[in-house]
């Protein structure tokens, strides 16, 4: 589960770099859950995963921005939500019986499979043809 592999590339350089490095918070965050680590860490390292991705974002919308990408409305709405989404489970993560469970973990994979494998390879080429390595 969250093991980078070339078919999540969407063509810019500092993206794909990016996401490799949400590959391994996320891989981390699962280690952590099945090995059974105290929720207080589990906890820490979601809220890890969830700075990160905000960063991720921030820089995302950057190049959306310089690069007048048409869609940048609707793509920054999916981020709101996303940090939204998972920003409650940093909370229930905290304060409740909640650790990462089969929930958080699903809502994980949805973000990757559907985020990344659709609307960011959509900007990977808009990108592209802007001339972005």
């Amino acid at each position: 589960m969250f093991e980078w592999n070339d078919d999540y590339k969407v063509g810019v350089k500092v993206i794909d770099q990016q996401h490799q490095k949400l590959f391994s918070l996320l891989h981390e965050l699962h280690q952590a859950a099945t090995q059974g680590k105290a929720r207080t860490v589990v906890a820490q390292v979601l809220e890890g995963v969830v700075n990160y991705t905000k960063e991720h974002f921030g820089t995302e919308e950057s190049l959306m921005k310089q690069h007048g990408y048409p869609e940048f409305t609707a793509h920054k709405q999916m981020h709101d939500g996303l940090v939204r989404q998972a920003l409650d489970l940093v909370e229930k993560s905290k304060t409740s019986a909640l650790t990462v469970s089969l929930d958080v973990m699903k809502f994980l994979e949805s973000w990757i499979a559907h985020h990344i494998s659709e609307a960011d390879r959509k900007l990977g080429r808009f990108l592209s043809q802007k001339g972005l390595p």
